[in-house]
């Protein structure tokens, strides 16, 4: 793959969404890299203002580091391929799935990749929903489309159910409910259709929440954990049917919980993985060998490739 030094490379991030900040970190990362990588690099703010003084620039690619709605549900994609600026990750449809964990969930009951329990949640079902008498606390309850854990909760009772549930409706439509899982959580990167390698995240907080994910002090990551024989690759091997049954471009996370010894549970995949100093993925890109402005770079050469027709 050739390097265009001269090539202008637009990175998109912020926004208005819940994780505008924490897409500002990688934006600012990201752009960072490829400068020293020799690249003219404009930093763009995923607003309307922002995306109208870019698309004046014309950049050759848009590198998209915008998190949330707008950003990686396939809104933002589909607006680069109408302006015909290729852009790094995965497109529109597939993203839009991806974003929206129900949606993900659906689809993936035709694979052979396990999922715990789950229904979701809408406003106009709030007052009347409770638990089925077999589905016992506790839960996790998350947005259905939103990441980075924000209003995220466990709930051990149906009060706190309730009240968590209305607390993801302040920031998306549907709340998703899912049997809280006990065991180790597991993320594997992929490149263009690679596994990149994996990694576990241990915590001392009751689970991956923001504080963990973006203070350092919470978390431990081990990469390339001990698993019991067989489980690496299986894992995987789930990853990358996953990938393939949503349709994934560029790169991407896919995160597991691992039940005992063998029993891996899906729990969502990302399309527009975070690339801040406390992110999975360059902590398995380094110990694949792959210094992060290495890294960067190649994700911008592969999006070259891009034919927007």
């Amino acid at each position: 793959m050739m390097k265009t030094e001269s090539m202008t490379i637009a990175v998109i991030g912020g926004g208005l969404s819940p994780e505008a900040e924490i897409s500002r970190r990688s934006r600012a990362a990201v752009a960072a890299g490829l400068r020293r990588q020799g690249y003219t690099v404009t930093e763009v703010e995923a607003t309307p203002d922002g995306l109208r003084a870019m698309l004046d620039a014309r950049p050759e690619i848009a590198w998209i580091a915008a998190h949330g709605p707008l950003g990686e549900d396939g809104t933002l994609q589909g607006f680069l391929e109408m302006m015909r600026i290729p852009y790094t990750g995965t497109g529109v449809a597939a993203s839009a799935v991806a974003m929206d964990k129900a949606l993900t969930r659906r689809l993936l009951r035709g694979t052979s990749v396990r999922q715990p329990r789950w229904t979701t949640v809408g406003l106009g079902e709030v007052d009347w929903f409770s638990l089925p008498d077999d589905w016992s606390f506790p839960v996790i309850v998350k947005p259905v489309q939103g990441g980075s854990s924000v209003a995220t909760a466990v709930a051990n009772s149906a009060d706190e159910l309730i009240d968590a549930i209305y607390e993801v409706l302040r920031v998306d439509d549907r709340a998703i409910v899912e049997t809280f899982l006990t065991g180790r959580e597991l993320s594997v990167g992929v490149f263009e259709g690679e596994v990149l390698g994996d990694i576990e995240i241990e915590t001392d907080r009751p689970f991956y929440d923001y504080s963990a994910k973006y203070e350092s002090g919470h978390t431990r990551y081990i990469l390339t954990p001990e698993l019991a024989d067989g489980v690496r690759g299986e894992l995987h091997r789930q990853a990358l049917e996953v990938w393939q049954a949503v349709g994934c471009e560029g790169i991407v996370r896919i995160d597991f919980f691992l039940v005992g010894d063998q029993d891996l549970r899906f729990i969502e995949v990302n399309t527009t993985p975070g690339l801040t100093e406390h992110s999975l993925l360059p902590k398995m890109a380094a110990a694949a060998g792959l210094r992060f402005d290495e890294l960067v770079e190649r994700i911008a050469l592969q999006a070259r490739l891009k034919c927007v027709i």
